[in-house]
């Protein structure tokens, strides 16, 4: 199995001068979720109160947190009891959509600034779409609003082999394949608008994981990016635990005092065997 830092690793690592840039973090296993993934909530830290919209055509949508031993177990349902932040949008006429939003306490997108996002997902249905953006701003009001301000946008679209990246030039496939065990999703920021997308995917049968990198992309209207969006648009397929898409690890780092390279900082998620 490929070792990685847990969530109660990283915050014991934090003490070290080496993830000294690590300004923000949060888990779905923080007490914060432990109601539920609400309005306003908010965990870890560096980060403002998440905040949600859906909309539904005679189908279902929505968010919650997920369990490993209520809803299978997963790669980004990490640690005990192993949550992770799920949204829903399936078996409807095409208009179920779902998405949340969440300014962060630091502005990113100058050099040395990163983003890093656990991400898994089950079937989805042809031409519906899951993924993240990121976002000048933090408008939060329809789902419409998970565009509004993007720099970049990272999303996975049904009937498609790769994982496609959104940036000023337009779509990219990033050659990262579909596939059922998860993804870290890592945005390095190199100074003037341009990033490096880092795309990780884990295979548990084998325990391996590849690394796609898709370099030197342009932020859209370039500017400091202030909030990310989390969505599913119609991307579900029939319903269940394999037409979710669950987030997890949310990390930002900025470059350690001193320094002017990128802190390292390591995948968060504890490698699980895939829902059967």
């Amino acid at each position: 199995m490929v070792k990685q830092i847990t969530a109660v690793g990283l915050v014991a690592a934090l003490a070290s001068a080496s993830v000294a840039g690590i300004v923000g973090f949060d888990s779905a296993d923080d007490a914060a979720y432990d109601d539920g993934w609400a309005d306003n909530s908010n965990g870890g830290f560096g980060f403002g109160g998440w905040a949600f919209a859906s909309e539904t055509s005679n189908g279902f949508a929505g968010r919650f947190v997920a369990d490993q031993n209520a809803d299978g177990p997963s790669n980004v349902l990490n640690g005990n009891p192993g949550r992770a932040w799920a949204l829903f949008a399936n078996n409807g006429d095409g208009a179920e959509r779902s998405a949340a939003f969440r300014a962060f306490g630091t502005d990113i997108g100058t050099a040395g600034t990163s983003l890093e996002i656990t991400l898994e997902y089950g079937f989805i249905g042809d031409g519906g779409r899951i993924g993240i953006a990121l976002r000048h701003g933090n408008t939060n009001t329809t789902f419409n609003d998970v565009s509004a301000g993007s720099a970049a946008e990272l999303f996975f679209e049904g009937g498609d082999a790769n994982f496609t990246v959104l940036d000023a030039s337009g779509e990219i496939e990033t050659g990262a394949g579909f596939g059922f065990d998860g993804i870290t999703a890592r945005f390095i920021f190199t100074g003037g608008g341009a990033f490096d997308l880092q795309i990780e995917r884990f295979f548990s049968e084998s325990g391996d994981s590849d690394i796609a990198t898709t370099p030197g992309l342009q932020l859209a209207n370039v500017g400091p990016i202030q909030s990310i969006a989390l969505f599913s648009d119609d991307g579900g397929n029939s319903g269940g635990v394999n037409s979710d898409v669950y987030f997890n690890n949310l990390t930002i780092a900025i470059p350690a005092p001193g320094s002017a390279i990128l802190v390292a900082f390591a995948a968060v998620a504890v490698r699980r065997r895939r829902y059967h």
